[in-house]
């Protein structure tokens, strides 16, 4: 991960800089959501760019971006994933 100004789209999520956090498939970033006060901490894919999660709270994003790269991981591994397999709990900001 590398430290730096990012351009993101959509327009509603402006990104202020990449942590030091991620995994192969996702990285999180400190950014704004719909022009909000508060800073919070984004979940983008890093595939499709998308911001698939935010939360103001650090330890959140990071335990949502474990769950989701297992899944994938097992998932490449060939096991059988639950769809019953219970998500962190998650912020919209749609």
């Amino acid at each position: 991960m590398t430290t730096g100004t990012e351009t993101v789209t959509p327009a509603s999520v402006n990104i202020l800089r990449t942590t030091r956090y991620g995994t192969k498939n996702y990285s999180i970033s400190v950014g704004f959501v719909k022009d909000g006060e508060m800073p919070q901490y984004v979940v983008l894919n890093n595939e499709t760019g998308v911001v698939e999660f935010s939360h103001e709270v650090l330890s959140f994003a990071r335990e949502w971006v474990n769950h989701f790269q297992q899944r994938l991981e097992d998932l490449d591994a060939g096991k059988q994933v639950s769809e019953d397999a219970v998500p962190p709990p998650a912020n919209s900001f749609n």
